[in-house]
């Protein structure tokens, strides 16, 4: 009877005993399959972590950035630039502007009553090379007298640059032309005109070119340009492919292919214009009218005027920002600089900088304000955003231009009646460092300007 029973179960127990077998296989697999899983968990967890860290390092690394850049930017917003003079150095007669080239390498004197134009070593401070022009009798303007005087042609007034510094213009006051002066001293003009199917003429104009300080001199060759009556301002387009010079007698404007050298258009404007400058995408042009108080408002594509703008009296120089959203005037009459909104077309501010201000520029940053007063014998400093005066620096007599350099640190201005460069070094320093220092000085000169008291002796008797 057991053994019957036995017979009965022992296929129960195969059974049994096979699907242990198989349910131990089973969670021999869940349990490798839970480990994989667990492992992979614990990469996946190792991979996010280290993410996770990677960027709150990163997070925190930007963020400490930002916060120095705010420190620095905090800094520097109570730092304002200290001239110091570093040089006066003197140069030919009756300077009447100066540009520095875009490598900062050189600086150019425009040399009017010297008939000359004269390059200096911006780092050593030394003069380079000068062209002396060959005099030729001509009819020239006294200002003064409002009437025409016998003079030279050759009287060299303002200059720009195109191909980044290797061409420097140069306007003749009384010749009714432009020079163009290879700074490299390498282009053969004659050689070029020479080509087959070149268009540019040949050199014309023969000057006096010396060495540095050498009595040596060798005639070359320059290129000139016939343009309107008493040019003055010259200035590039942003591309380089046009340049525009303010013609003072004519009232009128000259269009110049730089690659053809040939003038595409003299654009009658309004009675004396001067200073010109263009919106940084080179479509709009802005000229200061001088004798009607105004700005003209050019299209640079078409070259035709579109509005005249009343900006103050006796505009004389103008310059733009690189966002060309504002322009700078002098005002020469008045002595005042204005703040012009080119996107409302109307004067933000006017503020007084002294008598005749003349040439204008605008530090590097755009932080301040750089302008020359000519009957102060100073230059002013301003703040560009609220035009406040940071201070004022003395210069020779009669300044009249004033250049930067491309990193800031320099700022050279020429005097036309000491016929002198002022060359100062650019200081940042903090602004109760600076007014202490003036406080100091103005007290100075007071105490030197205050006579003593006289004292009181008794009278013998």
């Amino acid at each position: 009877m057991m053994r019957k029973h036995l017979k009965k179960l022992l296929p129960l127990c195969l059974a049994l005993s096979l699907a242990g077998c198989a349910a131990t296989q089973t969670g021999t697999q869940i349990a490798a399959s839970t480990a994989t899983q667990d492992s992979l968990r614990a990469v996946v967890a190792a991979q996010t972590s280290q993410r996770l860290a990677d960027s709150i390092n990163a997070a925190e690394t930007t963020l400490a950035a930002e916060a120095q850049r705010r420190r620095a930017d905090s800094l520097a917003a109570t730092l304002v630039p200290q001239l110091r003079k570093m040089k006066t150095m003197a140069t030919d007669s009756c300077p009447k502007s100066i540009v520095i080239s875009p490598d900062g390498a050189t600086a150019y004197s425009i040399n009017l009553e010297g008939m000359s134009v004269y390059a200096y070593d911006v780092a050593a401070k030394t003069l380079k090379w000068r062209i002396k022009f060959f005099p030729t009798p001509a009819k020239g303007w006294d200002y003064d007298a409002g009437k025409e005087i016998s003079s030279f042609a050759e009287k060299p007034v303002e200059a720009a640059f195109t191909a980044n510094g290797k061409y420097l213009w140069v306007s003749l006051h009384n010749g009714g032309n432009m020079v163009i002066i290879d700074t490299e001293w390498k282009t053969d003009w004659q050689a070029q005109a020479m080509k087959p199917g070149s268009t540019m003429p040949a050199p014309t104009l023969k000057v006096k070119y010396y060495e540095g300080e050498s009595d040596s001199a060798q005639v070359v060759m320059l290129k000139e340009i016939k343009v309107g009556k008493t040019p003055k301002v010259i200035a590039a387009t942003p591309n380089d492919s046009i340049v525009y010079v303010a013609n003072w007698h004519s009232h009128s404007m000259s269009v110049v292919d730089t690659k053809t050298f040939e003038v595409l258009k003299e654009v009658k404007v309004n009675s004396i214009p001067r200073g010109i400058a263009f919106t940084p995408d080179g479509n709009t042009a802005y000229i200061a009218i001088m004798g009607l108080d105004s700005l003209c408002k050019m299209d640079a594509r078409t070259h035709t005027v579109l509005k005249s703008i009343k900006v103050g009296r006796t505009p004389r120089h103008v310059v733009c920002t690189r966002d060309g959203k504002t322009l700078f005037v002098s005002l020469n009459s008045p002595g005042d600089l204005v703040k012009f909104d080119v996107a409302t077309e109307t004067v933000s501010q006017t503020v007084h900088v002294g008598s005749n201000p003349r040439t204008l520029t605008l530090s590097p940053d755009e932080r301040y304000v750089y302008v020359v007063q000519y009957k102060d014998n100073q230059m002013a400093v301003l703040d560009a955003a609220t035009l406040k005066t940071v201070g004022y620096q003395p210069t020779g007599q009669s300044p009249v231009g004033v250049a930067v350099t491309p990193d800031g640190r320099e700022v050279w201005a020429v005097n036309y009646g000491s016929s002198t460069i002022d060359v100062f070094g650019v200081e940042m320093v903090s602004q109760e460092i600076l007014a202490a220092a003036q406080a100091a000085q103005t007290s100075a000169e007071n105490m030197i300007k205050t006579p003593k008291p006289k004292s009181k002796r008794k009278k013998n008797r």
